[in-house]
């Protein structure tokens, strides 16, 4: 007591001066009426009102009471303490805690009441003591302080104990009460009325204890667990909830009681159950509150409130933040959806699903080829959307044992394309006409299929126009009716044979078109030649195509529809390729294509077909015609060894006497020898010469021989021994065939030897003549041979009349000196009377008599040397050299015969086989061209004409010969005649062509007069001017023709100005003087507007023709003409205009030219075609009427026909329209007009109608009826093959190359070529020579073995195994960058996988660059290591780049292939708007939370100022005691912990949204400028691709390749430089997520999650040890025990992934027993996944969930235990409601009640005069303290 006495006195002193003066009570004065203990006594003893009354309003008890037991004395015993009946407790109620106190035993006589009537029946029975206890309070005051301590209270209690309690207590249980009296006053002083309280308390506690005690010893004891106890506060409780803390806080409170023993420690334990019981009801301390609970609500809403806002906070910022990045190029759900699309789009397209199977090189390969191909469907560029009509005819190398056929291309053709190949050829002969590359024939039958319509051959060559070939004549280099053009390609010669580069290497071939010129070039764009066309290149209807040819091998055979440059070659050349972005890869042409098979299935029934008419019908017909109509008679040999030679008295023709040898027709040869008696022939006449006259039918190359020989034996000695030694013994021979006609003589005299000499031989070398003069055994040929040895010339040879002295003979003729031994001389180099000074001529014998030798025997040897003389027929002595031939008609003349009677008898000697008496001339000799005409009405027993017989003696030579009918009447066409000597063939003096080609006209609707052409050395506008100029004036002409200008008009002024001279021109046109021919004359204008550029012709020989024309007074033109259209009309209609501007010429219908029409080409109906000429100035170039003519069929198309006008030599005018002739003399005896001179003669062509026409042939002369009949026999199947072109050259030249486009709907593109890129390992050489000799070894025996004869293997090579060898830094001609900060071998992918061959620049040993050639193939190799492809695209609606890379990498012997796509976005419009807002709301929610957490942060630092000063003004004596060492350990543990929650307030509040700021900053500013980020890209990659300028030897792409690497890099770049900062996002968003998490622990019930994993945080650390020592281990072990067996465990990182995987959903791809791997039953794999297993699922995962559930529990019963927490919602809703009326009633803050309910109070319940005593800083006033009382009352646990 002493010591509680101090510290009363102490706490008393020390709070005086605060509180307040309580005032005087008027009962408390110095004397007292009464004395206290009277008054006390009285109120005891007499207990009624007035009493109390009377003893409470005394003075204070505690002056004159000393000590207790003085109080206690006068206290009487108390009676009858009223008690409220109890509700009954029935066995039916149903109430909880009825059950439990039934089940219990708790229940006090089966009754059970509610604790809240309990206390309130305990109230009730402390009321009545109200009075006494105010009183005895009154009175307790005992020192006089003016308060009243807690010893004072236990004097009163002990004092009145009896009184109050109603009955007597033991010590035991007295003491023990009295311990709460110190437990409730919490050891302060208090006023009256809080004293007063507390004794009422303690009365109804011990009421409560007494209520309960008896049924409590059933179940406590003195040593009760707190489990025990929580079951007696459970049982009292009701329903209401009682934690075991409130238990623990039970005998927690016994524990504080010092009781001595076990009977105290029981009745303190049953005391502290009703304290609990009496403190804890609903009504708890009647106007209080439970300190702990109201601090701990307190701390919960002052954690909860910020936390709370901070957790809506970040929340909201959460969901926007989302919202925003929704919405944004990078995460939006717009964009997610479309980058999923893209890669959907990208993987069907380019089969990324099927990368997995690619497991070697080649099929990577395979691969880039497919891609190329397919992502060219990403490209708007290719020929998908743009049909290029680019094809590829043969793509791999291939070598051709023949020409193969390819399928039909189907092009617009407009003249102008590049065909390119790779060429290699095998063989060094090649013909002129060279080896086709790539071929277009004319047709599919055998004599239409080797023209060309175009041909590109190797040397460089191109043969062209096989359809609408314009010469007459087939090419002379070719052999074929087509053009040649070629380069000068030239090559060393070695052995007579050109050393061409591209014999045994490929070399890239370019021939690139136009309309006028050929450009040959060769490898990278390096024109070996340009050569001028003859005409242009046009296409003709075939679908026949062929490629290569024998000895060819060639590679990417392409055509290409316009004229590559020298740098789109060389793209290509170095592999770069052009138009990279346009799909490089040209269409194929597909070999197997059903085109293709009935295209060869056609040729093949065509040849059929065609061999079984050609041979079936026309062999047939030919053999038939030859077998029965006269079938070929074998000539009977005329074998005469005594030949009788017969004298003729007269000869018809000339009437002098002869000696016939020969007279009908006799047939000899070499088995024939016919010999005449030398003396059967007569003496010389006077003349001294003799004359031979025959007539042969022989060929001169097969019948050469001796015709006569005069021969004499020779007697040596001037014996009578003959002697016949061959050519010694002739006296003159006649001699024809073989290379020339001949006379050979003897001399007539004797050398200085005395032998005979030879004497001078007349030669006429007939082979050296026009060639149709020559001896062909058609027909019989005059012959005269005349030795007149006294004569200047002593002998002449005559052929057909024509003899020696005429200059057409002479040519020919030599004479040479003694037998041809000395010189010979021409005849023509010899002037007339010095012949013999040139020759030295002998004289020649006549005779055997006149040769010397003969002279020189004796008169009886002569004798007899005449008499055994012989005359030797058709060879020579001794039967030498034998002729074979027909012969009749031979006459031996002694005399000899002038040239007229030559003439004479060469015209009219008889025929002796004709019945008529004709002359062999007429009958059977030789003709001249202008009687030979062919009977255009012949037809033989089978129908044939004359056209059937020259097309058939093309096969059979000799069709004619067994057919005298066509012999006779087809002259021409069976070439059954030969051409007399000295006949003048029709050959002009000179000829023009108009056009080189076959020209094509067709009607206009806007044109009615057809087509006009113009000499190139004029103009139409010069034409046109002419024509106005010349224009003649007939006013009634004029008026009848309705023309408004009439006559001559000068225009030349508007020459230059097109419109002001059509202007001028009007309708200007020529009038005839009289008639109605209007139609003869053209508009002038419509030479200008009718002209067509295409058809003008060349006329620079034009004034070498007309010279020639007016020297030989006539001309002519012909051509053939074809209908275009199916309708018959009378075809062609033609004006030729001249110098005079005026229609000079007309052909067409007889009556009128018929103008077209808009519907159609102009059509005659008529069935006459006719041909005007006009006449001279001098009479009005007037049109006769009279016009030759004739009855023509209609034309229509298909057919052919021949048409030949023009003036003859006679004046006429004749006109040939195929077998028809017609020949008038238009203009009277004076013949047609003089032809105008030079350029003049011919000025405009004006074609009317629809017609195909071949090139004009212009000659200066009309050729004779046979030159006409040979030139439509010679041309007509040349012709007929001429289908024309299949446009005409005019549309040709209009053409455009058709581009089918197609709309491009894909939605993705291709914005750039795709890459690809390698990185190379570098070869350990010396390691790897053994492994690579070993590896040539096996192919060389693989080689041996396989190829071994008969094989042959010329391209077997080794694949994929090269020489081991560096590539020194450049690998297919191209060094190493950098691209991602490494180095690789880069390569456009269309080069590699579109291209077989390249060539690039290398370096070579020499350190020289030279062209290499590379094969695409070998790109990839062993060698290769990783790389990828790489692909950029452009989604065009949602304007995103997307990066495409397909990894690939070589190792571990197999090939792995994967893709990644990463895409580069943009966002624009309302997304873009969307994303600005929502990211400008997190900024200034950010910028909110950033304020107030600084706010917050500046309240804390205040309050922690305010507090350290509150807390060294409060201290306790406690603290006052404690070393100055223990306060500085205590305030430095508290600095930290203050320094670790400000650093953690700066981070999560200031730094975390700053960094968020930050974050979403860098996002607007990002996402604003994507959109230019990608349209500079697209920009920079349009750029490169127009701009292509280069004059690299490297190629323009491949210089551009680095530029594209620099876009590929700065996508790259962007892309992950986007990637990071998205990255920076997504770490963002989690740690804004987390810190959303952590915010959920502002509030208990939320704090779930955060609270258990801090509560297992040590277990998980420890065994998450334990956990990755054992998974690592696992880990290294699978890998070095099955790494080599199992792909899926290949590295360290591919087992860790598996076990991982295994470890989260077992048994995954660890299976005991796996299908898929053979191997999987391996015992050591199968032991090592069930052990995995088994520590994995039954040990790690159990340890782990055992963790968290233990962890679980231990934060849910903490849960459990608190009971200040609600739901969170319900939490909420209060924080609200606090921080209203906080505002409301100026509450102070929740940290200063908190530290004022800590620090300063010590009391369970806190009163409203507790929660007034610091009045400076908590609560102002009163009405604030019952505010907060009265918010806090409210909650059932305060």
């Amino acid at each position: 007591n002493n010591f509680v006495m101090l510290g009363h006195s102490a706490r008393r002193h020390s709070r005086q001066q605060d509180r307040p003066e309580r005032p005087a009570s008027p009962a408390m004065s110095s004397t007292y009426p009464q004395s206290a203990s009277d008054l006390v006594r009285e109120s005891v003893q007499t207990p009624t009102p007035e009493n109390y009354k009377k003893a409470s309003s005394g003075a204070d008890i505690g002056h004159d009471v000393k000590n207790i037991y003085q109080i206690r004395a006068l206290l009487p015993q108390r009676q009858g303490i009223h008690a409220k009946t109890p509700l009954p407790c029935t066995h039916g109620t149903t109430h909880p805690a009825c059950i439990l106190l039934r089940q219990r035993a708790l229940c006090c006589s089966e009754v059970c009441s509610s604790r809240h009537n309990i206390v309130q029946e305990m109230h009730e029975q402390v009321a009545p003591l109200e009075g006494l206890i105010q009183a005895a309070v009154e009175r307790a005051d005992l020192d006089g302080s003016g308060d009243i301590g807690l010893w004072e209270t236990q004097c009163v209690l002990e004092a009145y104990a009896k009184e109050f309690l109603g009955e007597e207590i033991s010590s035991t249980e007295r003491i023990c009460l009295l311990q709460f009296v110190e437990l409730k006053a919490d050891m302060t002083v208090g006023y009256p009325d809080e004293v007063i309280d507390k004794i009422r308390f303690i009365l109804m506690l011990w009421r409560v204890y007494r209520r309960f005690a008896d049924k409590w010893d059933e179940v406590l004891s003195a040593h009760s667990t707190p489990r025990e106890v929580l079951t007696v506060m459970r049982a009292l409780n009701e329903s209401k909830k009682v934690s075991l803390a409130e238990a623990k806080w039970v005998t927690d409170k016994v524990d504080s009681l010092e009781c001595r023993s076990t009977e105290e420690e029981f009745l303190a334990l049953k005391l502290c159950i009703a304290y609990w019981y009496m403190t804890d009801s609903e009504d708890g301390s009647k106007g209080s509150l439970i300190r702990e609970r109201l601090i701990q609500r307190i701390s919960l809403e002052k954690k909860f409130g910020p936390g709370c806002i901070r957790l809506v906070n970040m929340l909201v910022l959460l969901f926007l933040i989302l919202g925003g990045m929704n919405a944004s190029s990078s995460w939006g759900g717009t964009y997610r959806t479309d980058q999923r699309g893209i890669k959907e789009n990208l993987e069907m397209k380019l089969e990324l699903d099927a990368l997995s199977s690619i497991t070697s090189l080649e099929e990577l390969h395979d691969y880039m080829k497919k891609f190329s191909k397919q992502s060219a469907v990403l490209s708007p560029l290719s020929q998908n959307y743009f049909g290029s009509q680019t094809w590829t005819v043969q793509d791999a190398k291939k070598s051709f044992s023949n020409s193969e056929h390819v399928t039909p291309l189907e092009v617009d053709f407009t003249g102008t394309f590049t065909l390119q190949a790779w060429v290699m050829v095998s063989k060094r002969q090649i013909s002129s006409r060279g080896l086709p590359i790539f071929r277009k024939a004319l047709g599919i039958l055998e004599e239409d299929h080797d023209i060309s319509c175009w041909s590109w051959n190797f040397p460089p060559s191109i043969s062209y126009g096989g359809h609408d070939y314009g010469q007459r004549d087939y090419n002379a280099i070719t052999g074929m009716p087509e053009e040649f053009v070629a380069a000068n390609y030239s090559a060393p010669v070695v052995s007579g044979l050109p050393q061409y580069k591209e014999v045994g290497g490929m070399v890239l071939h370019t021939l690139a078109l136009n309309v006028t010129h050929a450009k040959f070039m060769v490898n990278g764009g390096e024109v070996i030649d340009i050569v001028p066309l003859p005409r242009p290149v046009t296409d003709c209807l075939s679908q026949v195509f062929t490629v290569g040819a024998k000895g060819l091998t060639l590679a990417a055979v392409r055509y290409f529809p316009w004229q590559l440059s020298e740098l789109e070659v060389l793209e290509i050349f170095r592999g770069g390729s052009q138009n990279m972005l346009s799909n490089v890869e040209t269409a194929p042409v597909s070999k197997e294509d059903l085109v293709l098979e009935k295209l060869d299935q056609q040729a093949a029934f065509t040849r059929r077909m065609n061999d079984a008419l050609k041979d079936g019908t026309d062999r047939a017909a030919i053999q038939t015609a030859s077998a029965v109509l006269s079938p070929i008679k074998t000539p009977v040999p005329l074998n005469s060894p005594n030949h009788t030679i017969t004298r003729r008295q007269s000869d018809p023709s000339v009437g002098h006497e002869y000696w016939e040898i020969h007279g009908s027709p006799v047939y000899t040869n070499p088995s024939t020898q016919n010999v005449a008696p030398g003396d059967s022939l007569p003496p010389l006449g006077s003349s001294g010469g003799f004359t031979v006259s025959t007539w042969l039918s022989f060929d001169s190359d097969a019948g050469n021989g001796y015709h006569l020989a005069l021969a004499a034996p020779i007697f040596e000695n001037q014996s009578l021994e003959p002697q016949w030694l061959g050519w010694d013994n002739f006296c003159w021979m006649l001699y024809v065939g073989a290379d020339w006609t001949a006379i050979y003589t003897k001399s007539s005299t004797l050398d200085s030897k005395g032998k005979q000499q030879d004497g001078p031989i007349l030669r006429v070398l007939d082979n050296q003549g026009e060639e149709n003069w020559r001896y062909q055994g058609k027909s019989y040929r005059h012959i005269v041979y005349q030795i007149d040895p006294d004569n200047e010339l002593p002998f002449r040879i005559c052929i057909d009349g024509v003899c020696t002295g005429s200059p057409d003979i002479d040519r020919y003729t030599k004479v040479c000196e003694r037998g041809g031994s000395g010189e010979c001389k021409s005849l023509m180099e010899m002037e007339p009377g010095k012949m013999q000074s040139y020759l030295n001529l002998t004289r020649p014998a006549a005779s055997c008599q006149d040769t010397g030798i003969v002279q020189s025997y004796s008169q009886p040897v002569q004798q007899e040397a005449l008499r055994q003389s012989r005359l030797y027929l058709n060879r020579r002595p001794m039967n030498d050299f034998p002729m074979k031939a027909w012969q009749m008609n031979t006459k031996y003349f002694n005399r000899v015969l002038t040239p007229k009677e030559v003439k004479d008898l060469f015209s009219n000697d008889p025929n002796p086989e004709d019945t008529q008496n004709r002359s062999i001339k007429a009958t059977a000799g030789c003709t001249s061209p202008y009687e030979v005409a062919d009977d255009r009405n012949f037809r033989d027993t089978f129908g044939n004409d004359c056209l059937w017989y020259w097309n058939a003696r093309m096969k059979n030579p000799m069709i004619c010969e067994g057919t005298p009918q066509a012999r006779k009447s087809c002259p021409v066409a069976c070439q059954s005649f030969e051409t007399c000597w000295g006949t003048k063939t029709a050959v002009p003096e000179a000829d023009l062509q108009i056009w080189s080609m076959q020209m094509e006209f067709r009607a206009k609707s806007d044109q009615k007069w057809g087509t006009t052409c113009i000499g190139k050395s004029t103009t139409p506008e010069k034409e046109a001017i002419r024509c106005a100029l010349n224009a003649l004036k007939f006013d009634s002409q004029c008026d009848k023709a309705n023309l408004e200008n009439c006559g001559m008009k000068d225009c030349s002024q508007f020459e230059g100005n097109r419109t002001a001279l059509l202007d001028c021109l009007g309708d200007t046109t020529w009038v005839p003087e009289e008639g109605d021919r209007f139609d003869a004359y053209l508009p002038c204008r419509d030479i200008i507007t009718l002209h067509d550029p295409t058809c003008d012709w060349d006329d620079s020989k034009l004034d070498e023709f007309a010279e020639a024309a007016n020297r030989s007074n006539s001309w002519s033109i012909n051509f053939w003409v074809e209908a275009v259209t199916s309708e018959a009309c009378v075809l062609p209609q033609i004006r030729l205009l001249g110098a005079a501007g005026n229609s000079f010429a007309l052909l067409g219908a007889d009556q009128r030219l018929v103008e077209d029409t808009g519907r159609g080409p102009s059509c005659n109906k008529g069935a006459w075609l006719g041909l005007n000429f006009a006449g001279d100035k001098s009479d009005g170039y007037s049109i006769p009427g009279a016009v030759a003519d004739m009855q023509v069929p209609l034309l229509t198309s298909g057919e052919k026909h021949f048409v030949l006008f023009g003036i003859r030599s006679d004046g006429l005018t004749a006109l040939t329209f195929d077998t028809l002739n017609s020949a008038e003399n238009l203009h009277g005896p004076a013949g047609p007009p003089p032809m105008p001179a030079g350029k003049g003669f011919l000025r405009v062509i004006n074609v009317i109608g629809s017609v195909r026409m071949s090139a004009w042939e212009l000659r200066s002369d009309f050729p004779q009826p046979e030159g006409i009949a040979r030139m439509q026999y010679k041309q007509k199947a040349l012709q007929s093959r001429l289908k024309g072109p299949a446009v005409p050259l005019p549309d040709q030249l209009k053409n455009k190359v058709t581009r089918e486009t197609n709309e491009f709907t894909e939605p993705t593109m291709l914005i750039a070529p795709p890459l690809i890129v390698q990185t190379r390992r570098v070869d350990d050489c010396t390691q790897a020579a053994r492994s690579m000799a070993l590896i040539e070894n096996f192919m060389q025996q693989a080689k041996d073995t396989q190829c071994a004869d008969p094989f042959d293997c010329p391209d077997y090579s080794s694949p994929g195994v090269r020489a081991c060898s560096n590539d020194d830094g450049e690998y297919f001609g191209a060094s190493a960058e950098e691209l991602d900060g490494k180095d690789h071998y880069i390569e456009y992918l269309t080069s590699i996988a579109e291209n077989d061959l390249f060539s690039r620049l290398t370096s070579k040993d020499n350190g020289e660059r030279a062209e290499t050639l590379m094969e695409t193939n070998q790109f990839l190799d062993v060698r290769t290591e990783d790389g990828y492809i790489i692909a950029l695209m452009h989604t065009r609606e949602s304007n995103i780049i997307s990066q495409l890379k397909v990894f690939f990498e070589n190792r571990d012997g197999r090939v792995r292939v994967s893709e990644e796509v990463l895409h580069l976005m943009t966002a624009t419009g309302r997304p873009l708007v969307s994303f600005t807002a929502t990211m400008s709301i997190c900024l200034a929610m950010l910028c909110v939370w950033l304020i107030l957490a600084l706010r917050r942060l500046h309240e804390k630092f205040r309050w922690r100022r305010e507090h350290q000063s509150m807390q060294r003004e409060t201290m306790t004596l406690a603290a006052m005691r404690k070393t100055f060492k223990e306060w500085q350990d205590s305030a430095q543990e508290n600095c930290w912990e203050h320094s670790w929650e400000l650093c953690w307030d700066l981070v999560s509040d200031v730094a975390f949204p700053m960094f968020h700021m930050v974050l979403i900053i860098w996002m607007l500013h990002e996402e604003q400028s994507s959109s230019d980020t990608v349209y500079g890209i697209l920009e920079q990659l349009v750029g490169l691709n127009t701009d292509s300028d280069s004059s690299s030897l490297g190629g323009y792409w491949l210089d551009k390749k680095q530029s594209y690497l620099n876009v590929v890099q700065t996508v790259g770049d962007t892309i992950t430089y986007h990637n990071r900062m998205h990255m920076a996002q997504l770490v963002a968003i989690i740690l804004l997520l987390l810190n959303v998490i952590t915010a959920t622990s502002a509030h208990p019930r939320t704090a779930l999650i955060t609270n258990t994993f801090v509560a297992g945080a040590d277990d998980f650390l420890h065994f998450g040890t334990l956990a990755a020592i054992v998974f690592l281990g696992f880990t290294f072990i699978g890998s070095v025990w099955f790494g080599s067996q199992k792909k899926l465990m290949a590295t360290v990182t591919d087992t860790a992934a598996l076990l991982f995987d295994a470890l989260l959903g077992p048994p995954d791809k660890l299976e005991l027993v796996s299908p898929d791997e053979p191997d999987g039953n391996d015992v050591q794999f199968q032991f090592f996944i069930a052990l995995w297993h088994f520590v994995a699922f039954f040990i790690i995962l159990n340890f782990i969930l055992t963790i968290i559930i233990h962890a679980y529990e231990k934060v849910n019963q903490e849960i459990e235990n608190d009971e200040t927490d609600q739901n969170i919602f319900a939490d909420m809703y209060w924080m609200c409601q606090k921080w209203w009326r906080a505002r409301r009633h100026g509450w102070p803050s929740d940290a200063r009640i908190l530290y004022h309910l800590r620090r300063t109070l010590r009391s369970r319940h806190v009163t409203k005069e507790q929660l007034l005593w610091n009045r400076q800083d908590v609560f102002k006033s009163m009405a604030q303290v019952e505010t907060f009382m009265a918010f806090y009352g409210g909650f059932e646990f305060c």
